[in-house]
């Protein structure tokens, strides 16, 4: 595990709990999403994104993926009707999705 694994896992864990995150660690975070797209990894930037429940970075993982939207689609929609657990949050991936 490394140390932006963990960064990764703690801000999870906040947004789960509803916590204050701190702003270098909100900017870790952010970075992570950015290496993520800039490299192609749209998959792992929406994994992130489920799992921290981030609406915005959801959308964005989508939208940025290109020609991989349809594959995304059905990547999200699948992860969503089998490991998301929050059924709020789920209905409104599926309204993003929409």
């Amino acid at each position: 595990v490394t140390i932006v694994g963990k960064c990764i896992e703690r801000y999870i864990a906040l947004r789960a709990e509803d916590a204050a995150v701190d702003p270098k660690l909100e900017a870790i975070v952010e970075g992570m999403f950015e290496k993520c797209y800039a490299i192609g990894s749209f998959k792992q930037a929406l994994g992130i994104a489920l799992e921290a429940q981030r609406l915005d970075k959801v959308e964005a993982s989508i939208v940025r993926s290109g020609d991989a939207v349809p594959q995304l689609l059905t990547h999200c929609m699948s992860v969503c009707q089998t490991l998301v657990s929050n059924r709020a949050f789920r209905r409104k991936v599926f309204a993003v999705l929409a």
